[in-house]
Parts: C-alpha cells; sequence; structure tokens
C-alpha cells in the first residue's frame, strides 16, 4: 500500500468525511474535475486493499471505544435510576431505550419504544408496541430497591 493509499484508508475510516474529501486530503485529485475526483475516488475505495485496511482501521477504533460506550452504559443506567427514583419515568425510560441500544437490544433499522403504562393497581397494561417495558422489570434492571410510581388513580381518585 502507498502512503497516499494508507492516508485516504484513514481519512475514510475515519468516518468524519466523504469519500471525495478523503482522496483529496490523501493527496490524490489535484486540479481534477469534482465529477473526476468523485468517480476515483469511488474506484479507489472499491480496491481490496483500501477496503482491508479500512476494516482493520475500524476495528482498531471499536476496540478502543468499548471503554467508552462502556462508560456511556454506567452513565445511562445512573440516569435511569435517578428518573425512577424521581418517578420521572418518561426519562427512565428514555434512559432505558438508550442502554438498549447500547447493548444492541435492538434491530438497527426497527425503531421501538420501551412504554412504562401503569394502571390505577400497579398492573401493566398490554401496549401494541413490541416490547413493554414494567415499572418491576425497570426496576429490577436499575437495581433500584424501593422506587415509587404514582399511579393514575392516585393522580385521578375519581377513575
Amino acid at each position: 500500500m502507498t502512503p497516499k493509499q494508507e492516508r485516504y484508508a484513514q481519512a475514510l475510516a475515519s468516518g468524519t468525511m466523504s469519500q471525495s474529501d478523503a482522496y483529496r486530503r490523501a493527496g490524490y485529485g489535484g486540479k481534477s474535475s469534482p465529477s473526476t475526483i468523485n468517480n476515483d475516488s469511488h474506484k479507489l475505495a472499491q480496491h481490496p486493499d483500501i477496503i482491508a485496511r479500512v476494516s482493520a482501521l475500524r476495528a482498531d477504533m471499536m476496540a478502543t471505544a468499548t471503554y467508552d460506550a462502556s462508560m456511556l452504559l454506567a452513565d445511562f443506567q445512573r440516569v435511569a435510576r435517578v428518573a425512577v427514583e424521581k418517578e420521572q419515568l418518561t426519562a427512565a425510560v428514555s434512559a432505558l431505550t438508550a442502554i438498549g441500544k447500547i447493548i444492541g437490544a435492538f434491530p438497527p433499522t426497527a425503531q421501538r419504544e420501551l412504554l412504562v403504562r401503569h394502571s390505577g393497581r400497579g398492573a401493566v397494561q398490554d401496549s401494541p408496541t413490541p416490547t413493554t417495558m414494567t415499572a418491576e422489570r425497570a426496576r429490577g434492571i436499575l437495581g433500584v430497591e424501593r422506587a415509587r410510581v404514582e399511579t393514575a388513580q392516585a393522580k385521578n381518585p375519581a377513575q
């Protein structure tokens, strides 16, 4: 692999620029037209050595990002615990959804919502969404021993 190809692969692996921008950053293109740069950068991106190098660089990035992901996961767990303790179930569900995304609980192409719906007696009602998260399950996941949840009856005693 040439030094220009290495620079191109590194720029592509960074994920911060287009193929054309990576191509220019690596020192290719010179005074070529944007159309030529676009075509040539695409061809170079298909080169087996470039594909292999970009994959290796991204694997290295992911290995070092694992620590960051675990820190992020811990932060969302703390946020979710506090939200449940303060009876802010919407915030808790948002944090639990983020946790689910981090740990890969959701298919990347599907968007699913975790719903916490409480009836007046503390029973969870069925929901049409594919994944239902009960308040009890949320407390279990978070390790919250004594989280309070206001019920619909407490808010509306007439019902």
